[in-house]
């Protein structure tokens, strides 16, 4: 996973710290107005500074008979090369 910007981390510490507007927080650290309250919010949900890793979809839910069974060529099926 990719690390965080390091001048965000410190946006949100200057935040906490000095209770700084969000809208000069990002002009001082070059970040979107949004940013600084993303990553406060966050913080407050996690509990941690850094970015929690994005999950991409739900977990498979296919025990690997079923995976194996998917993965199994079907019968009689002819390819697109199946010289006919």
């Amino acid at each position: 996973m990719a690390q965080p910007w390091e001048p965000s981390r410190a946006a949100v510490r200057v935040r906490l710290s000095e209770q700084a507007p969000a809208r000069e927080l990002a002009e001082r650290f070059g970040v979107s107005n949004p940013y600084p309250w993303k990553i406060s919010a966050q913080r407050k949900r996690t509990g941690q500074m850094e970015r929690v890793e994005q999950r991409h979809g739900s977990p498979s839910r296919a025990t690997a008979e079923v995976a194996a069974r998917g993965a199994a060529p079907v019968a009689g099926a002819a390819g697109p090369h199946a010289g006919g």
